[in-house]
């Protein structure tokens, strides 16, 4: 996933690796000086709704709105403008959201930056090594040079018993 970054230098960035099942770790950052009034943290879902995370008040500390506590926290906050966010564990309902951040500041106003999510697909039907005995080490060719050499051998061995045959017959 590519950071992202405004036009006003407010980063945006996620910590690897994405995976179902793991946390999501965000952050976003403000370079400067300025002064900070308000960070927010929102995410745009598969059908395009808003839904806001959490709210970070420079003198009141983060608060994580109650629709979505106990599912992501604010993990940190930091004097120099950074904050981050962290959802616990990836399920498919986070795949192909957009998470955004944004720093109210004065005398600036407002910048944000959005990122999206896409969760890799795991692997469902995981394809043998090329020297293993699954299916696809018998391919077409390979099996025909067996089939062939299977009939030469189960030739060869009918060939000899029969041989073995008459010579017992003519030695009584």
């Amino acid at each position: 996933m590519a950071p992202g970054t405004s036009k006003t230098g407010l980063k945006l960035w996620a910590e690897d690796p994405i995976a179902l099942g793991s946390p999501l770790q965000l952050h976003c950052a403000f370079p400067g000086r300025e002064h900070i009034t308000l960070v927010s943290w929102w995410r745009w879902g598969q059908n395009w709704s808003r839904e806001d995370l959490a709210v970070i008040d420079p003198t009141h500390g983060p608060y994580v709105l109650p629709a979505v506590r106990g599912r992501l926290r604010v993990t940190s906050v930091s004097g120099d403008g950074q904050v981050g966010l962290t959802v616990p564990s990836l399920g498919l309902q986070h795949n192909d959201t957009r998470y955004c951040c944004k720093f109210s500041t004065f005398p600036s106003g407002v910048s944000e930056q959005c990122l999206p999510v896409l969760i890799p697909e795991p692997a469902t039907d995981p394809s043998p090594a090329p020297h293993s005995l699954g299916h696809a080490f018998l391919r077409p060719d390979v099996l025909g040079t067996l089939g062939a050499g299977g009939f030469f051998l189960l030739g060869s061995v009918l060939l000899l018993g029969h041989l073995l045959r008459e010579w017992t017959r003519r030695r009584r």
